[in-house]
């Protein structure tokens, strides 16, 4: 009998010390720039993995974004951040985060590449040898259709679709830490679209905004889209694809005493405010489901 105790116990040592395995995230897309290249143990390599730990321990951050920088000089400096998706769990962004940079990129996706970007369901991870930071990145991503078309009144889903849409930007700019917003609206009694927004916290919340209404303004002329810039986000289907509840309310406004200490929301620049009314451009895309446009910017060479 006491021996059976010992093995049982010896078995349950084993199983507790193995390490948790990292849940796979949902893989989408990469782009990676063939312009400039590193070469293996170089300096760049060195301040990649430096910025790639940062990265992935601090993945857990309650605001799930995170920059981190390595190095000095010109050609060997690594810029990069990570934002993952506003209604990701702490330990579903860090092992988002932790595939991308112990994985994907390194060994699978872009090795040896000094610029890249990669995208998943769950975190979007992002470096580069030049600045990004605070830039406004749009149409330098993915725009991904639902193949199927739209049954019933074309007009009436996209009026729907449009005024929910719109109806986040100003949630999203104003939504906090996360910049993200969730909606629904109803389209009819069988049907319902569900939208969400997130923008980079390291951008303007003016830019924010005009990156919202620009992808919003690209959606083409189906049932479900998702547009993934490197400084925004953007989606509706037709389904429930998030996580949590849907908030409809506005972020409180600041206490009218304190202003140095609150948060402030920022109304929408007077352009970006007018685009809100216009009419959608929509994108009618035939064979392909899914259109990739790259416009990253890179310099140096192999060091």
């Amino acid at each position: 009998m006491a021996q059976r105790s010992h093995l049982i116990y010896f078995q349950f040592t084993l199983i507790s010390i193995i390490p948790k395995s990292l849940s796979t995230p949902t893989y989408i897309f990469h782009l990676c720039s063939n312009d400039t290249v590193f070469a293996t143990k170089s300096r760049y390599q060195t301040n990649l993995n430096t910025v790639f730990d940062y990265l992935s321990s601090n993945a857990t951050n309650s605001n799930g974004y995170h920059a981190a920088t390595a190095g000095n000089g010109t050609n060997d400096v690594v810029y990069s951040h990570f934002l993952c998706r506003g209604d990701q769990s702490p330990s579903s962004c860090q092992d988002c985060v932790s595939t991308a940079t112990t994985t994907d990129l390194p060994k699978t996706y872009c090795p040896n590449k000094k610029v890249t970007i990669i995208w998943y369901e769950e975190c979007m991870v992002r470096y580069s040898n030049v600045s990004f930071f605070g830039e406004l990145g749009i149409h330098d991503g993915l725009l991904q259709s639902n193949p199927q078309n739209i049954t019933g009144d074309v007009s009436k889903f996209m009026d729907v679709m449009g005024k929910m849409m719109n109806s986040m930007v100003n949630r999203a700019v104003n939504g906090g830490p996360k910049r993200f917003a969730t909606n629904y609206a109803t389209y009819s009694s069988l049907l319902g679209i569900y939208g969400l927004e997130q923008c980079t916290p390291d951008i303007s919340a003016s830019d924010c905004a005009q990156c919202l209404v620009d992808a919003i303004q690209t959606f083409p002329l189906c049932k479900g889209a998702k547009i993934l810039w490197s400084s925004c986000n953007a989606r509706y289907e037709v389904y429930p694809f998030f996580n949590g509840a849907i908030n409809l309310s506005s972020p409180p406004a600041p206490p009218p005493s304190s202003e140095s200490n609150s948060t402030r929301k920022v109304p929408l620049p007077g352009p970006v405010a007018s685009k809100l009314h216009l009419n959608f451009v929509f994108l009618k895309l035939s064979d392909k489901t899914a259109v990739a446009i790259s416009g990253f910017r890179s310099h140096g060479s192999v060091n």
